[in-house]
């Protein structure tokens, strides 16, 4: 299934980078970089496997890391909504 990433995201994406690469050096942002990627691709082959977190918004989440990655299924592709540190998330309930 074809994978999107939202405008949000890919903010997501490069902050995660820049920060990765402050703290732990060019070669550790790649390697955690690659790791998102292969969730991606994951994600893409099995969009149910993330934990579903609302079904109205039909909002999934996978956990990566330090990171939560928020997803929506549709028909025709897997939207990637947000890359958030988990300590972001607020729990449900």
């Amino acid at each position: 299934m074809k994978t999107k990433i939202s405008l949000r995201a890919f903010a997501d994406l490069e902050a995660i980078y820049d920060y990765t690469r402050d703290q732990l050096g060019r070669i550790q942002a790649e390697i955690y970089r690659e790791n998102i990627d292969d969730v991606f691709k994951l994600i893409s082959q099995q969009p149910e496997m993330g934990r579903l977190v609302s079904t109205d918004l039909k909002l999934r989440q996978f956990p990566l890391g330090k990171h939560i990655i928020l997803y929506r299924v549709t028909a025709d592709a897997i939207y990637i909504m947000r890359i958030k540190s988990g300590s972001d998330i607020r729990p449900q309930g």
